[in-house]
């Protein structure tokens, strides 16, 4: 009986220490406030996170993750419609809307429509892996297959874009299981 009990309790969420930013680990700095707001900021290479002091220390690892993960959607959403606006004008397609969402099976997706959805934790990979993907759904509007015709389109922004799929086939799964 004793055994089940132990093996029923679920284990505490470690704190974040840091989060992965754009290729980059961002160390984490927490300061608990007395005032109920809570706040993240990005400054000289930390994530700074202001932490009301009520939130009690049990549920302190939970709230920090919740915090940077807030951010990281947040950030992703910028990054990624920057990235879609430059890359758009390169490749002189017109991408429909772009939707940050919550996947674990897909990077980004381009419907028929040019609707364009990416995974938020991209923002977790460096730079060049953002755009090869972006490269990578903007050809979409092109090919909407994975043609010769369909990479010749990404290797315009991308030329190593082979190199790039190597990377999110040995790192990739890190960063979706996050």
């Amino acid at each position: 009986m004793a055994a089940r009990s132990h093996q029923s309790r679920s284990v505490a969420p470690r704190l974040l220490t840091e989060v992965p930013f754009l290729g980059q680990s961002l160390p984490i700095e927490m300061a608990r406030s007395p005032l109920p707001l809570e706040r993240v900021v990005e400054r000289e290479g930390k994530l700074l996170l202001q932490i009301p002091a009520c939130i009690p220390a049990d549920h302190l690892a939970e709230r920090v993750r919740h915090l940077a993960e807030r951010w990281l959607r947040a950030q992703a959403r910028h990054h990624l419609q920057q990235r879609v606006n430059d890359l758009a004008i390169r490749l002189n397609v017109t991408p429909g809307p772009l939707a940050v969402k919550d996947t674990r099976s897909r990077w980004g997706s381009c419907s028929a429509r040019g609707n364009l959805s990416f995974n938020w934790r991209l923002i977790m990979a460096p730079p060049w892996i953002i755009d090869y993907l972006v490269a990578h759904e903007l050809a979409h509007l092109r090919e909407l297959n994975h043609s010769p015709r369909f990479w010749a389109v990404v290797r315009r922004v991308c030329p190593d874009y082979q190199s790039h799929r190597i990377w999110l086939r040995l790192a990739g799964e890190r960063l979706m299981n996050w």
